[in-house]
Order: C-alpha cells, then sequence, then structure tokens
C-alpha cells in the first residue's frame, strides 16, 4: 500500500478526487508540498517518444534554419533578447531562474523569477468563451490522485499565434498546452507537457521538464529592460540609455 506523495504512477485506479479539488484549506493540506524555490534543469528528457519534434514542413524549415543559426554561433532569433515576454509555455523555461508555486483555495499562482506571472485557476470554471490572445493564455487546473499520488493537470489556451513555442521558434497558430505538474522525489518537480498546433505541428508534441527545489533561496527582482545593451539587426541600440535626470548628478 502506498500513501506517499512521491508514489507516482501506480497502475491502482484513479481516486475520487472531491476533497483535493475543494476550494478549501483543508483540501489543500493533503496536496503535495510545493513550497520553496525551484530551480530550472537545463536537460529534456522526452515523454512520449515522438522525437524529432513532428513540424509541418514549412516549420520544419524554419526549425532548420534557426539551428544552423544556433550551431554557427549566431543570435537565435528570440522574443526574449528584446524583453519581450515569453508566454505559455516557454515561460517554464528559464536557463538559471527561479519559480515559486502558491496554492490557495480555487488558484495556484505561479511565479517566475522574470515576472510573468501564470494563474491557475482550479475552482472548475470552464475557460471564457471570447478569450482575447495574450502571451499566457488562460490557464485552469483540476488535481488527479492515483494511489495516492497527486498530480495538477493544467490547460491552457487563448496563447497569442507567433509568440515562442520553444526558444527563438515562434507558433504558427493558436496552441493548446496540457501541463502535468507532478513531484518524482522530495525536491524534485516534474512538468510534462503536450501542445497541440495543427499550423505548426503534424500531431501533438510531448516532452517534459524538471526542477530542483531550494528551500533556502528566494526569487529575485528581475527587470530585463535594465541594463539591456542589445542591438537590432540595423546594429542600433534597442533602447535609450540615457540615464535618468536624476542619475546625472
Amino acid at each position: 500500500m502506498c500513501s506517499s506523495d512521491l508514489c507516482f504512477g501506480l497502475n491502482v485506479g484513479v481516486a475520487q478526487a472531491d476533497d483535493i479539488n475543494a476550494n478549501t484549506w483543508s483540501a489543500i493540506a493533503k496536496l503535495p508540498d510545493l513550497g520553496g524555490s525551484w530551480l530550472y534543469d537545463m536537460h529534456r528528457t522526452q515523454v512520449a517518444g515522438n522525437d524529432p519534434i513532428p513540424l509541418t514542413p514549412a516549420f520544419a524549415k524554419r526549425m532548420a534554419e534557426i539551428h544552423k543559426v544556433n550551431i554557427g554561433g549566431g543570435d537565435v532569433p528570440a522574443r526574449a533578447y528584446h524583453c519581450m515576454p515569453r508566454g505559455v509555455p516557454e515561460v517554464m523555461e528559464l536557463v538559471t531562474r527561479l519559480y515559486e508555486f502558491v496554492v490557495t483555495p480555487g488558484l495556484v499562482t505561479i511565479i517566475p523569477q522574470n515576472n510573468e506571472v501564470r494563474f491557475v485557476y482550479t475552482d472548475g470554471r470552464a475557460h471564457p468563451t471570447n478569450l482575447k490572445p495574450t502571451y499566457n493564455g488562460h490557464s485552469i487546473g483540476h488535481w488527479e490522485e492515483t494511489g495516492g499520488a497527486k498530480t495538477l493537470i493544467i490547460d491552457s489556451v487563448g496563447m497569442a499565434a507567433g509568440h515562442d513555442m520553444f526558444y527563438g521558434f515562434p507558433s504558427g497558430g493558436p496552441m493548446h498546452v496540457t501541463e502535468r505538474l507532478r513531484l518524482i522525489a522530495p525536491s524534485k518537480l516534474e512538468i510534462g507537457k503536450t501542445i497541440e498546433d495543427p499550423v505548426t505541428l503534424t500531431e501533438p508534441y510531448s516532452y517534459a521538464r524538471t526542477y530542483t527545489r531550494h528551500r533556502e533561496w528566494t526569487v529575485l527582482e528581475e527587470i530585463c529592460l535594465q541594463n539591456n545593451r542589445d542591438l537590432s539587426d540595423a546594429g542600433r541600440q534597442q533602447f535609450d540609455l540615457t540615464p535618468p535626470p536624476e542619475l546625472k548628478k
């Protein structure tokens, strides 16, 4: 018999999860401990076996062009270079950056170090029917329990077409992203993702990212525009570096 939050993947049937999805503090006490700061691990683990990425011909060509720039030592044309928001799903892959997860009744708040806060509504609501496309889109979630193991399922829609699906690689159409967040060790978190985008992908693409807990660390303030020296394609400074008047004294 397994009752630990670490006993994921046991095929013993899905429990009735009404209690852990209740919008109460007592229900939250039954969920996995996500306290502390989580550092993104710089590697990828495939979970569905559909590697390489199943790209449509046009986007396979685009990926090859980006790869050529990358191996040649050039700058991959990522929006993050210009301090543009990363958005879902790429916002969850900040290299050398921290994340915090705050679980409250009806809401899981994900706080990345780059300030692109995500709100995952766990109060049973549906996605709005009149969504305006945004970087992070709209996220709803619920907890599933199997054999004592608890996983947060996050469903995100409404991400604007054209922002990065992967670092430096834009999406071609509206994405539908499903994430499965679970503890796989006391201080190791895994987020499995499935991306659907019929313009960019020939079939859904699944992969996983992992994160390591550091309870003694705290998320620092990070402002992308501060001290940014990025140049435009014409070789001109992207931002006005003139010191403000109060610093000229």
